[in-house]
Protein backbone atom coordinates (compact mmCIF):
# COMPACT_ATOMS: atom_id res chain seq x y z
CA UNK A 1 0.00 0.00 0.00
CA UNK A 2 1.53 3.41 -1.29
CA UNK A 3 -0.96 6.36 -0.10
CA UNK A 4 -0.37 9.95 -1.05
CA UNK A 5 -2.58 12.85 0.78
CA UNK A 6 -3.72 15.75 -1.13
CA UNK A 7 -6.15 18.37 -0.33
CA UNK A 8 -9.23 17.89 -2.62
CA UNK A 9 -10.09 20.07 -5.70
CA UNK A 10 -13.00 20.30 -7.60
CA UNK A 11 -11.91 17.56 -9.88
CA UNK A 12 -11.73 15.06 -7.16
CA UNK A 13 -15.09 15.72 -6.07
CA UNK A 14 -16.85 14.26 -8.99
CA UNK A 15 -14.68 11.24 -8.30
CA UNK A 16 -15.85 10.47 -4.76
CA UNK A 17 -19.47 11.71 -5.00
CA UNK A 18 -20.82 8.23 -5.79
CA UNK A 19 -19.34 6.83 -3.06
CA UNK A 20 -22.31 9.07 -0.95
CA UNK A 21 -24.84 7.13 -2.92
CA UNK A 22 -23.58 3.44 -1.08
CA UNK A 23 -26.72 2.99 1.46
CA UNK A 24 -23.74 2.38 4.31
CA UNK A 25 -21.70 5.81 3.39
CA UNK A 26 -25.22 7.90 3.28
CA UNK A 27 -26.61 6.55 6.59
CA UNK A 28 -23.33 7.49 8.69
CA UNK A 29 -22.65 10.69 6.67
CA UNK A 30 -24.76 11.90 4.56
CA UNK A 31 -25.63 12.01 0.82
CA UNK A 32 -23.75 13.28 -2.32
CA UNK A 33 -23.68 16.44 -1.70
CA UNK A 34 -21.59 16.04 1.30
CA UNK A 35 -18.41 16.08 -1.10
CA UNK A 36 -19.53 19.63 -2.62
CA UNK A 37 -20.21 20.63 0.47
CA UNK A 38 -16.60 19.96 2.01
CA UNK A 39 -14.94 21.13 -0.86
CA UNK A 40 -16.80 24.97 -0.39
CA UNK A 41 -16.50 25.05 3.09
CA UNK A 42 -12.38 25.02 2.66
CA UNK A 43 -12.58 28.29 1.25
CA UNK A 44 -14.65 29.75 3.83
CA UNK A 45 -13.72 31.02 7.21
CA UNK A 46 -15.46 28.98 10.30
CA UNK A 47 -15.79 30.50 13.93
CA UNK A 48 -12.95 28.86 15.80
CA UNK A 49 -11.35 27.21 12.93
CA UNK A 50 -8.36 27.76 11.18
CA UNK A 51 -8.41 25.28 8.48
CA UNK A 52 -11.34 23.01 6.81
CA UNK A 53 -9.13 20.56 4.47
CA UNK A 54 -10.93 17.80 2.79
CA UNK A 55 -7.66 14.95 1.83
CA UNK A 56 -7.83 12.67 -0.76
CA UNK A 57 -6.27 9.70 -0.19
CA UNK A 58 -5.09 7.56 -3.10
CA UNK A 59 -3.19 4.09 -3.61
CA UNK A 60 -1.29 3.75 -6.93
CA UNK A 61 -3.35 6.87 -7.83
CA UNK A 62 -6.72 5.30 -7.63
CA UNK A 63 -8.74 7.31 -5.00
CA UNK A 64 -9.80 4.99 -1.78
CA UNK A 65 -10.33 7.71 1.07
CA UNK A 66 -11.53 10.91 2.06
CA UNK A 67 -10.33 12.56 5.44
CA UNK A 68 -12.42 15.62 6.23
CA UNK A 69 -10.23 17.55 8.56
CA UNK A 70 -10.70 20.79 10.76
CA UNK A 71 -7.98 22.10 12.79
CA UNK A 72 -9.20 24.62 15.68
CA UNK A 73 -7.94 27.63 17.08
CA UNK A 74 -6.86 25.19 20.05
CA UNK A 75 -4.67 23.16 17.56
CA UNK A 76 -7.01 20.60 18.14
CA UNK A 77 -8.51 18.47 15.27
CA UNK A 78 -11.78 16.89 14.61
CA UNK A 79 -11.70 14.06 11.77
CA UNK A 80 -14.05 12.30 9.60
CA UNK A 81 -13.56 9.46 7.24
CA UNK A 82 -15.55 7.75 4.14
CA UNK A 83 -13.52 5.24 2.53
CA UNK A 84 -14.62 4.16 -1.33
CA UNK A 85 -17.38 1.36 -0.54
CA UNK A 86 -15.65 -0.73 -3.34
CA UNK A 87 -12.41 -0.64 -1.20
CA UNK A 88 -13.98 -1.76 1.96
CA UNK A 89 -12.23 -4.30 4.41
CA UNK A 90 -8.72 -4.15 2.57
CA UNK A 91 -6.87 -1.68 5.64
CA UNK A 92 -7.40 1.63 3.77
CA UNK A 93 -9.26 3.19 6.31
CA UNK A 94 -6.91 2.37 8.68
CA UNK A 95 -3.99 3.30 6.71
CA UNK A 96 -5.49 6.64 5.94
CA UNK A 97 -6.36 7.80 9.37
CA UNK A 98 -2.50 6.65 10.45
CA UNK A 99 -1.28 9.04 7.23
CA UNK A 100 -3.23 12.11 8.25
CA UNK A 101 -1.93 11.27 12.05
CA UNK A 102 1.41 11.49 11.06
CA UNK A 103 0.81 14.59 9.34
CA UNK A 104 -1.03 16.44 12.04
CA UNK A 105 1.49 14.99 14.53
CA UNK A 106 4.27 16.41 12.54
CA UNK A 107 2.34 20.03 12.06
CA UNK A 108 2.18 20.17 16.05
CA UNK A 109 -1.82 19.44 16.36
CA UNK A 110 -2.34 19.02 19.98
CA UNK A 111 -5.55 16.43 20.01
CA UNK A 112 -6.57 14.45 17.25
CA UNK A 113 -10.28 13.03 17.37
CA UNK A 114 -13.44 11.77 15.21
CA UNK A 115 -17.06 10.67 16.19
CA UNK A 116 -18.50 7.42 15.56
CA UNK A 117 -22.45 6.29 15.97
CA UNK A 118 -22.41 3.12 18.69
CA UNK A 119 -24.15 1.41 16.33
CA UNK A 120 -21.30 1.93 13.55
CA UNK A 121 -19.14 -1.16 14.25
CA UNK A 122 -17.09 -1.16 11.35
CA UNK A 123 -16.06 2.31 11.81
CA UNK A 124 -14.93 1.73 15.70
CA UNK A 125 -12.74 -1.43 14.42
CA UNK A 126 -11.23 0.95 11.95
CA UNK A 127 -10.79 3.87 14.66
CA UNK A 128 -9.47 1.76 16.96
CA UNK A 129 -6.98 -0.39 14.81
CA UNK A 130 -5.60 3.12 13.87
CA UNK A 131 -4.56 4.08 17.16
CA UNK A 132 -7.41 5.60 18.07
CA UNK A 133 -9.25 5.48 22.02
CA UNK A 134 -13.12 6.15 22.93
CA UNK A 135 -13.01 9.23 25.10
CA UNK A 136 -16.44 9.01 26.71
CA UNK A 137 -19.76 8.98 26.54
CA UNK A 138 -22.21 9.55 23.78
CA UNK A 139 -22.94 13.06 23.36
CA UNK A 140 -26.00 15.06 22.60
CA UNK A 141 -26.16 13.67 18.94
CA UNK A 142 -25.20 10.31 19.71
CA UNK A 143 -21.90 10.00 18.81
CA UNK A 144 -18.65 8.77 20.70
CA UNK A 145 -15.53 10.97 20.64
CA UNK A 146 -12.62 8.84 19.80
CA UNK A 147 -9.26 10.01 20.20
CA UNK A 148 -5.88 9.27 18.67
CA UNK A 149 -3.01 7.83 21.58
CA UNK A 150 -3.50 8.91 24.88
CA UNK A 151 -7.29 9.75 26.35
CA UNK A 152 -7.15 13.50 27.84
CA UNK A 153 -9.73 13.91 30.27
CA UNK A 154 -10.95 17.45 28.51
CA UNK A 155 -13.25 16.91 25.24
CA UNK A 156 -12.68 19.24 21.93
CA UNK A 157 -15.25 21.97 21.07
CA UNK A 158 -16.55 21.57 17.44
CA UNK A 159 -18.07 24.91 16.86
CA UNK A 160 -20.06 23.82 13.52
CA UNK A 161 -19.42 20.52 12.48
CA UNK A 162 -17.88 17.29 13.25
Amino acid sequence: MQLTLTPMSDADVTVVEPWFDDVETEHWLGGREWPASLRRLMSEELPGVLERTGYVVRDAGRHVALVDMELYEDRSVSLALVVDPNQRGRGYGRAALRAVVDLLTARGVSRIAGWVVPANQSSIRCVTAAGFACGGGVDADGFLEYVYGPVAPQRISTPGSR
